[in-house]
């Protein structure tokens, strides 16, 4: 199966086109109903088998990189913890709704990972370097 898509001249709208075995449908679609698609098949995707990998594992997932990243967070009462969203351009607002053990458990995550980062080649701590004001 196989799924095309090109968007119109002023980007409101998509012309789809779904191809499996001989047969065709092709379909205008606006935005909303592409987001309908998208949100319809993740969930779709969520209830399959088998279950996606739960370990990253660099090299075989996506990475989005933006210049500007959207996030917020939002207290979440229910889980005694924060909701964090991060936005990304084609899908919206992906939130997430984490205990406050989670939530420590990713700061440290983030702290190791600077840690790390700090050790590679060209990432010292340049400020470190620089001369002492008189």
């Amino acid at each position: 199966m196989k799924i095309s898509a090109e968007t119109n001249a002023d980007g409101t709208s998509a012309k789809l086109a779904l191809s499996h075995n001989a047969q065709s449908i092709d379909a205008d679609c606006d935005a909303a109903e592409i987001d309908t698609m998208i949100a319809d098949l993740v969930a779709l995707r969520e209830r399959m088998s088998p279950a996606r990998k739960v370990e990253l594992i660099a090299g075989q997932t996506r990475v989005y990189e933006c210049d500007n990243l959207l996030w917020d967070t939002r207290p979440a009462p229910t889980r005694r913890g924060v909701m964090l969203a991060i936005y990304h351009g084609g899908l919206g607002w992906v939130t997430v709704s984490l205990s406050r053990a989670q939530l420590e458990d990713l700061v440290t995550d983030i702290a190791f990972s600077l840690a790390e980062l700090a050790q590679l080649p060209g990432f010292q701590n340049r400020a470190a370097e620089a001369p002492a004001e008189a």
